[in-house]
């Protein structure tokens, strides 16, 4: 009987070495959902960054390909009477603005890759983050699930320990025992309730 209540009471102990277990579980997953979230969060704003970026160099194409029309006009303004030099003036206007467009064009090209990627890396975070959200919310249920079992650990102490001592049990003669036998219950506080008021 005192064997079995022996092992009663380590079962309990190995009952709250899993609680610690778990709730260091549980503060590991917060930190990585908490991690997550930042870098989604990150993310968010490559992406906003991105598309401004990505507007800018729109416009400024806008603008480049405005500037070549110009220079084509002027060129083409052009009659019979300009100078060599004019007309030499108004082909390097245009194909400076040519250049620009060029430029421009690759600049917006760049600036959708970009945009491209920060979406990329967005999707990816949220991905992280809803993976970081169950992780958190399933050690969270074992956790809880585990510190339910507390109640019916102390109930079979208090259980095998009548059992083993043959008779009623009070606080007083819990703790005489557990200190005769050399153990430490790990629900003493739930043990304690049980046998308050119980004769001896």
């Amino acid at each position: 009987m005192i064997a079995a209540y022996e092992a009663t009471v380590q079962a309990g102990i190995d009952l709250a070495a899993d609680i610690d277990a778990l709730a260091e579980a549980v503060a590991q997953a917060e930190q990585a959902l908490s991690q997550a979230q930042d870098d989604l969060t990150a993310s968010q704003e490559s992406l906003a960054s991105a598309q401004d970026d990505l507007t800018a160099a729109q416009d400024n194409l806008a603008q480049a390909e405005t500037d070549l029309q110009s220079a084509v006009d002027a060129q083409n303004a052009l009659d019979e009477t300009a100078t060599e030099q004019e007309v030499a003036d108004a082909q390097t206007a245009v194909d400076d603005a040519q250049a620009a467009v060029t430029s421009a064009e690759t600049a917006v090209s760049e600036a959708e890759t970009a945009v491209a990627e920060a979406e990329t890396s967005v999707a990816e975070a949220e991905v992280s983050v809803a993976e970081a959200e169950t992780t958190a919310g399933q050690a969270s249920d074992d956790l809880a699930e585990a510190e339910s079992m507390l109640g019916g650990q102390a109930q079979s102490e208090v259980t095998a320990l009548a059992e083993a001592a043959n008779k009623s049990l009070s606080p007083e003669v819990v703790a005489e025992v557990n200190s005769l036998l050399g153990i430490t219950s790990s629900v003493e506080d739930e043990v304690a309730d049980l046998t308050a008021g119980s004769g001896t």
